[in-house]
């Protein structure tokens, strides 16, 4: 993560939920196994 700290657009915050949203989903799917889903 960078510690430069410019001005926040929203499209990074959104880009950095998405971003968080799939590597827990990955993490899941590899915690969990394989699901039909």
């Amino acid at each position: 993560m960078h510690t430069t700290t410019r001005i926040n657009h929203p499209i990074d915050l959104f880009y950095q939920s998405k971003v968080l949203l799939r590597v827990i989903d990955a993490f899941v799917y590899v915690r969990w196994g394989k699901r039909d889903s």
